[in-house]
């Protein structure tokens, strides 16, 4: 198969949705860089900037999927012990853990 086929350039141009070959010349020397004004004012790029809000909620998100799954046996497990009554508090552990918090 010879390239400009493949590449579309030995194509009739009404397969490119062109129903004069005139068009496809013209729209090609149209968007030509060597066609254009020379006094064409240069844009500065786009860009964009996050809230402090949306910066919160994509930290917000990235800490949600960093968080293990829920594992419904030990829930039920300590909703049990709790409506029993024996559920039970390791107090230093607890202790030290709101230390942590605090430092």
């Amino acid at each position: 198969m010879p390239i400009e086929k493949i590449n579309g350039t030995g194509t009739d141009p009404r397969l490119n949705g062109v129903s004069n070959p005139a068009q496809t010349s013209a729209a090609a020397a149209a968007n030509d860089p060597a066609n254009a004004p020379a006094t064409t004012p240069k844009r500065n790029a786009d860009h964009a900037t996050l809230s402090e809000r949306a910066r919160l909620l994509n930290k917000s998100h990235a800490a949600l999927n960093d968080v293990a799954e829920v594992r419904a046996e030990k829930v039920e497990a300590a909703k049990k012990s709790l409506q029993n009554g024996t559920y039970q508090v390791d107090l230093k552990s607890l202790a030290n853990r709101l230390l942590d918090l605090v430092k």
